[in-house]
């Protein structure tokens, strides 16, 4: 790289990088001072969280039953023959949004929950910032709220051009530049939620060494700390590929691009992260109170964990190294799918199969170790887990099968059914294996996840109704690839023609167990919604007393100062693209924090690009003298509405201090 070729913002890029480096390593690496006491935290430091901890399960079960009503509306034979048709557009509304629905939401959510659960418990100290467990919580929410609406909608509206004989450039023109803002937006969101999440488990996990007492689990800490390091890699490599550039890449390498996304992308989130802190998850829950006992537990988590980790982790970099290998040769070069593999020779089958191979045996591992457990302890939401164990056991199976050169040289010969039958594989592993066990233990915790333990004939149904609607779905779903491939490879119809006959001849089996899964997961919601009342008020009071403390305009100060001291700042920084500012002064935080960062993102980054000439979406019917009537009027709209409002509060104030007074 030549100096001449950074531009300026690299450079403060760099250097803000290169600050925050030296501020972590001057923060982690000791200095020569006085060792810090050890400190002996109460059970009411330990627990202070454990108020907030039943909306995790209230969002888990509420995505759940909504990412169920997706999976059933879209096996609907003309649902799924519309979307199939619709090229990118109807994956992306099928398989993007409907996983970041029941993954993120469903299952990071819960997986977050806990991680704030079970780490004060084993480490005997408080978590290190409740405001982050919060941030955590939220901006996860919402991002994979936005993301999962704006593929939903965009992957819709591009599937219907498709569908209407538009090309794939006109759909972009028309489509691409909205999609890629929301997609970008709610992917960052969800990406802070995440490493918020990370690093307040890493801080808490590092600050654990200045607790005393006795911590017989803190082991479990290092499947919590591995795992939350394997999501903030795989949330970083999730941001990177919703880049339109890399959007683009990976679509044009095919199944070189499928490598990397969705399969090298799911598997060190989905086991390098998820498994690993589910298994810290699982073994807490199911922990014995004798001391003999728990150390010959401990040795078992021990040989699971260096088991499972690093043969993950080798499962995940191999997948990475093929896609960017073989996806250079058939972008680069030109080459087919099987040439690009056929040039890497025994890389290919003999990594796959090696690493493939050592997860396998980790997983069942963990498995088997988790039924014994389970038989022991027989918590509350053993049904739900116990299912949990045996889906993901068939999975893993399924899995293995794939890697087999006779099955992988047929899948490949049945074209876009090879997708099916991998989309059947992940299912049942994460709405089947992962996700069954990660609610069951949730479940099974009770207070404080659930202010009232739920009876345990209710979570036996609901554990029967949603094992037993995942497993219908995977077998529907699988039957329906086999026939549709079986019929690619013999040349006995299109691809197309093929996966509709075939979607069409197990529908009541893929949209009966999806409904299935759903009605389980709705009445735990129900359940769970009618247990948590007395927590959601209280969380709504506390919620509407921090609005209180943080935007007020009724001090005293502020009645005395004039109304120009206010509006004149609000027209000024409105006028350069930064309204707020003036809410901000006269104490209405509420509405000036969101118009700063809407009104600078608006005029600084989304007009600009639709204005430029040299960008790959510009509207040229828009004119330059767009952005200047914009922000002339948002400052005079906003300074306006600030004028009227800060009048009518005054008036207000005066009159209630009237009638207060006596006489």
């Amino acid at each position: 790289m030549q100096l001449d070729t950074v531009s300026s913002f690299e450079a403060l890029f760099a250097l803000l990088a290169l600050i925050a480096f030296a501020a972590l390593v001057f923060r982690i690496v000791p200095v020569g001072t006085a060792p810090v006491p050890a400190h002996r935290f109460s059970e009411a430091e330990i627990r202070a969280h454990d108020g907030a901890l039943p909306k995790y399960l209230l969002v888990s079960f509420a995505a759940l039953t909504v990412g169920g009503v997706h999976l059933a509306v879209r096996s609907i034979p003309p649902v799924a023959d519309w979307l199939m048709r619709g090229g990118y557009g109807g994956h992306l509304a099928r398989e993007i949004a409907y996983s970041h629905m029941t993954i993120v939401m469903g299952g990071t959510v819960a997986l977050t929950g806990l991680s704030w659960y079970v780490l004060p418990r084993i480490l005997r100290r408080p978590l290190y910032s409740e405001t982050l467990a919060e941030i955590a919580f939220w901006a996860t929410v919402a991002g994979a709220l936005g993301f999962y609406l704006a593929n939903l909608i965009g992957g819709a509206s591009m599937a219907a051009l498709l569908n209407a004989g538009r090309t794939e450039a006109q759909i972009d023109d028309s489509v691409g530049l909205w999609r890629n803002l929301a997609t970008g937006l709610s992917a960052t969101v969800m990406g802070i939620g995440y490493w918020t999440y990370v690093i307040n488990v890493f801080v808490t996990i590092l600050g654990a060494r200045r607790a005393d007492g006795p911590r017989p689990h803190r082991h479990l800490a290092k499947f919590f700390f591995v795992g939350a390091a394997a999501l903030f890699v795989g949330t970083v490599q999730g941001v990177l590929q919703v880049v339109p550039e890399n959007v683009e890449w990976l679509h044009a390498a095919g199944a070189a691009g499928r490598l990397i996304d969705p399969i090298s992308h799911a598997h060190v989130n989905l086991i390098t992260g998820v498994l690993s802190i589910l298994a810290g998850v699982v073994f807490y829950v199911t922990r014995s109170g004798d001391d003999a006992q728990r150390m010959r537990d401990r040795r078992v988590e021990t040989v699971v964990f260096w088991a499972l980790v690093p043969a993950s982790a080798a499962f995940y970099i191999v997948f990475l190294y093929l896609g960017f290998a073989e996806g250079h040769l058939i972008v680069g070069q030109g080459l087919s799918a099987s040439a690009a593999e056929a040039r890497l020779g025994w890389q290919h089958d003999v990594l796959i199969a090696t690493t493939g191979t050592l997860t396998f045996l980790a997983i069942w591992l963990f498995l088997w170790v988790t039924l014994r457990r389970l038989i022991r302890a027989r918590p509350a939401g053993s049904v739900m887990i116990g299912f949990g164990l045996g889906l993901l056991a068939l999975g893993t199976l399924h899995g293995v099968a794939q890697t087999m050169p006779v099955i992988h040289d047929w899948m490949e010969a049945a074209g876009p059914a090879e997708d099916s039958i991998a989309g059947a594989h992940a299912q049942i592993n994460i709405i089947g294996g992962v996700l069954l066990m990660l609610l069951g233990s949730g479940l099974s915790v009770g207070a404080p996840m659930l202010p009232d333990a739920l009876p345990r004939g209710l979570l036996r149904r609901t554990g029967l109704a949603m094992g037993a609607g995942a497993l219908a779905y995977y077998a529907s779903a699988l039957a329906a690839a086999l026939i549709a491939g079986s019929q690619i490879a013999g040349n006995d119809a299109s691809a197309i023609e093929a996966l509709s006959r075939a979607t069409n001849a197990t529908a009541v089996g893929t949209v009966g167990g999806a409904l299935l899964y759903t009605v389980g997961a709705a009445v735990a919601l129900q359940a769970i919604w009618r247990s948590t009342g007395d927590v959601r008020r209280a969380g709504w009071d506390q919620f509407k007393r921090a609005i209180a403390r943080n935007n007020t305009s009724s001090e005293s100060w502020r009645q005395q100062v004039p109304y120009w001291t206010f509006v004149l700042p609000e027209f000024l920084s409105a006028m350069f693209g930064f309204p707020g500012v003036g809410w901000l002064l006269s104490g209405r935080a509420m509405i000036g924090g969101p118009l700063i960062l809407a009104g600078q993102a608006t005029a600084w980054a989304i007009l600009p690009i639709l204005l430029s000439p040299f960008g790959e979406h510009s509207l040229p019917q828009l004119t330059p003298t767009l952005l200047e009537s914009y922000l002339v009027a948002t400052a005079v709209l906003s300074a306006t509405a600030l004028w009227f409002v800060a009048v009518r509060n005054r008036q207000a104030v005066k009159q209630g201090g009237r009638a207060s007074s006596p006489g």
